[in-house]
């Protein structure tokens, strides 16, 4: 959350989604601070290369992808 707290974006918590999730840790802690928090893997059956992400155009204000490749 220092990253979020330093760029000012804890002033406005909004809809975080996480990208490559794994066990959705970072959803947590978003949530934790007050974020609206989802997060998807492929454990969850989307093909990042094919598939649409399952959420409406401009409706995530943060969108995390540590760790993805």
């Amino acid at each position: 959350m220092r990253f979020v707290k330093f760029h000012n974006f804890d002033a406005a918590p909004g809809k975080h989604l996480d990208i490559g999730c794994g066990d959705r840790v970072m959803c947590k802690v978003f949530d934790e601070n007050g974020w609206s928090s989802a997060g998807v893997d492929i454990a969850d059956g989307i093909d990042f290369e094919i598939d649409k992400l399952p959420h409406e155009n401009q409706s995530i204000d943060m969108i995390t992808l540590y760790g993805v490749i």
